[in-house]
């Protein structure tokens, strides 16, 4: 078992804090992103303070599961390509239905898919541009 040890310098504390506050900016400013187009498409123009907190919660989170690995790491890729992901999904589904997707409909999603698939690329291809800003984000890392 590796044993984990504080640092011993002021430098090993900067380091380790540069580490720890680029993933964190990063998913910060990408969940951020992501929220400000699903609100532009819902027709809302604010962010709440539980949104805010919410969005800051939801990037701590994903920077600790990311192990505190700087940028370059592939598990800040996963987690960017599966926020990429839920965003444009919701943004499809918001697109179709006029609401977000409700957790219970999750689990549906394969027979969805190809139930209303034409339904489906209707919509993608009628929001074309909505759709295409959620790879914003994959693009600039």
């Amino acid at each position: 078992m590796k044993h984990i040890s504080l640092p011993a310098n002021s430098e090993e504390w900067k380091t380790n804090l540069r580490n720890l506050l680029i993933p964190f900016g990063f998913y910060l400013l990408t969940i951020l992103f992501f929220e400000t187009v699903c609100r532009n498409i819902s027709g809302s123009t604010s962010l709440s303070p539980y949104s805010l907190l919410f969005i800051v919660s939801e990037a701590l989170l994903l920077t600790l599961l990311s192990g505190f690995i700087a940028r370059g790491s592939i598990l800040t890729l996963i987690w960017l390509i599966a926020l990429t992901f839920y965003y444009g999904v919701q943004v499809v589904y918001y697109s179709q239905f006029g609401s977000f997707v409700p957790l219970s409909i999750v689990g549906m999603g394969t027979q969805a898919a190809t139930g209303f698939r034409e339904e489906v690329m209707s919509t993608i291809a009628g929001h074309g541009v909505t759709v295409l800003s959620c790879l914003v984000p994959l693009a600039l890392y």
